[in-house]
């Protein structure tokens, strides 16, 4: 049973290799830049992935992404999907200061302008309630909701 795991396993590890190229030579130009609109999220979840088909390519997902962050003020502008490997993405590929300042950010959005609020769960949304302290008339709006709480993984 074992050598058949074994085969097994070296059959994935070349099938997830073929997967990775062809995915690599759809989304990557031959410079080595995404081909698709750039979000912080897109960007985050490649290099957390490591979907990308070269170090050089990894280097642009890095500086395209902090170039958003940079422009958003900042601040981070992802959901559900993207928050929980934003962070991570970051810290490993060397930009741990500002993975940091993310989580440090006392603006909306961010983890401590909830926590200023009074909070003391993770929101639905990050602008559940309001800098006045009114709950937002925003649907959806639950005051106890697991996603943005990933950043304490």
């Amino acid at each position: 049973m074992g050598i058949f795991k074994i085969r097994l396993a070296g059959q994935y590890q070349e099938l997830a290799g073929r997967i990775k190229k062809a995915f690599t030579d759809f989304y990557f130009t031959g410079e080595g830049r995404l081909n698709l609109e750039l979000t912080q999220t897109a960007c985050a979840f490649l290099l957390y992935l490591e979907l990308y088909p070269d170090d050089g390519a990894q280097a642009n997902l890095r500086e395209d992404l902090e170039r958003l962050i940079r422009e958003n003020n900042g601040h981070l502008n992802t959901g559900f999907i993207g928050t929980p490997v934003l962070c991570p993405a970051l810290s490993e590929n060397g930009r741990n200061s500002l993975a940091y300042d993310l989580l440090l950010n006392e603006e909306y959005p961010g983890w401590l302008y909830e926590v200023n609020l009074g909070a003391t769960t993770v929101w639905e949304r990050w602008n559940s309630l309001e800098g006045n302290g009114m709950i937002s008339e925003t649907g959806m709006n639950s005051l106890n909701h697991y996603a943005y709480g990933s950043i304490a993984e």
